[in-house]
């Protein structure tokens, strides 16, 4: 079995949504609060969650080389999505 198979996660991590462009928007003003009250440099990573609107997801995907892109299910800001490169 390869390592890949084997892998199992112990735990499940989900990525919510941003609702409109006001929320995206407030969540990255949090983000970049955070990191001036912490005095994290901008070099550094840190790993914030910071919700993105469905058609800037879909940018990013883009972006990344994905070519197809389909939401499968999608229940307030929780969304599944089915892409292919």
């Amino acid at each position: 079995m390869s390592a890949l198979k084997a892998y199992r996660p112990t735990q499940q991590k989900y990525t919510r949504f941003a609702y409109c462009d006001e929320e995206e928007a407030l969540c990255l003003k949090e983000y970049e609060y955070k990191r001036k009250q912490n005095n994290t440099p901008e070099d550094m990573f840190i790993q914030i969650d910071i919700p993105l609107t469905l058609v800037h997801q879909f940018e990013l995907m883009k972006n990344a080389g994905f070519k197809t892109f389909e939401v499968l299910y999608q229940n307030c800001g929780t969304v599944i999505i089915r892409a292919e490169k």
